[in-house]
């Protein structure tokens, strides 16, 4: 009995004609080859733990898979690193072109798996996807989070028209604004703060992925390109337009320009002030403040719509139209047993002689009581003496 990398149900495979095996549940064909010749082959299992699926994503930084851990026996996301590779050996490690780039690419490696050793013990995890796991292997970095449908914010802006309300923006982006103060205060870039990045996960949260970035931010100016970036999603949110690493960058849009299309949007100036403030925030994040001062802002605004008569439970749980549900990953063999005791009871009942058939039916039916001609037309008192002349035993 193998596992389907398709959808995760153990099964014991059909095989057809031409003598392939296929899922017994979703029909997919065991031993298929990936499209890309850089992708892992579906039913890879990592770290001796983490058996990889067919659906897969790439942000640009990371190929993304989804995963079940047979640890926990619950799906996951797998993240590989994946800059600038040329080839995947058929063992699954990956070669590079000459040694410079292979040493850059294992420096890179040994700041991510520090960074992620580094995350996993801060408080991050409301608005940031936490590695449950880093680990080295094939000659990349592997991040282990929790699921992700792989339905991103843009996604989710794009299909409700465009933008989204002041206070659903303002609720969604909190606990992730939260989360990049966090990773500068401790010196960590993410480096991938983008409407595209931000994933909802199998329980409708929306978070922050992956470091997006494997160097430490050992500068101010590292450190605001993230709240740059912060800054703009939040206005992209509001206002519509690109997300912040597309061609239109926040530079080409003006400071003046940003408050007259937040304040069409219902923000006072009080609002739109700190969103500004952090697209064009540039220098020491000590003198400038610009995110810790976002981050109040919109925690402020929240509270006072709380207390005002509208006032709504905030909540960033969200639904997404084609959201997958969550598959039953080891369901497969109960759902075998149970359909065979099916059958079986289907058989038993088949085996039943028709003599037996009758003497059910017989048994089943309702017979009547016995009743005299007199309590037929209704005279109760000649009814009585008739049973009282039986019981004496006369005729």
């Amino acid at each position: 009995m193998s596992i389907c990398p398709n959808c995760f149900r153990y099964n014991f495979g059909v095989n057809c004609y031409d003598g392939a095996e296929i899922c017994a549940f979703c029909g997919y064909v065991f031993g298929t080859k990936p499209k890309e010749p850089l992708l892992l082959p579906p039913g890879t299992v990592l770290n001796k733990r983490y058996f990889i699926g067919t659906e897969t994503i790439n942000d640009g930084t990371y190929q993304i898979y989804r995963a079940c851990d047979f640890k926990k026996d619950s799906e996951v996301t797998v993240w590989e690193l994946l800059q600038k590779l040329e080839k995947r050996m058929e063992n699954g490690s990956i070669s590079f072109s000459d040694e410079e780039t292979k040493k850059k690419f294992q420096q890179s490696c040994d700041e991510l798996i520090c960074k992620c050793s580094i995350i996993k013990n801060l408080d991050i995890e409301e608005g940031m996807l936490v590695p449950l796991d880093s680990f080295t292997e094939n000659g990349t970095v592997y991040i282990v989070t929790e699921a992700i449908t792989g339905d991103t914010l843009l996604d989710y802006r794009s299909g409700i028209g465009g933008r989204l309300s002041k206070r659903e923006a303002f609720t969604i982006m909190l606990p992730i604004l939260k989360s990049i103060g966090l990773l500068n205060k401790y010196d960590l870039k993410h480096g991938g703060v983008w409407l595209s990045s931000m994933y909802f996960t199998q329980n409708g949260k929306i978070k922050l992925g992956a470091l997006g970035n494997t160097e430490t931010a050992h500068s101010d100016a590292d450190k605001t390109s993230d709240i740059n970036d912060a800054g703009f999603a939040l206005f992209s949110l509001i206002a519509g337009g690109a997300d912040a690493h597309e061609d239109e960058e926040p530079k080409d849009i003006s400071k003046g320009t940003v408050n007259d299309k937040l304040a069409a949007f219902g923000l006072n100036k009080s609002e739109a002030a700190p969103i500004a403030a952090a697209i064009y925030s540039k220098g020491s994040i000590v003198e400038t403040g610009a995110m810790k001062k976002l981050i109040m802002r919109v925690e402020k605004t929240l509270k006072e719509s709380r207390t005002s008569g509208n006032a709504q439970k905030d909540d960033t749980t969200i639904s997404i139209t084609g959201k997958r549900k969550k598959p039953l990953v080891w369901a497969g063999a109960a759902l075998i047993l149970i359909g065979l005791s099916i059958i079986g009871l289907l058989f038993a009942a088949d085996k039943i002689s028709p003599m037996q058939a009758e003497t059910q039916e017989a048994e089943e039916m309702e017979l009547p009581e016995e009743t005299s001609d007199f309590q037929e037309i209704g005279i109760p008192e000649m009814a009585q003496g008739e049973r009282r002349a039986e019981e004496i035993g006369m005729p």
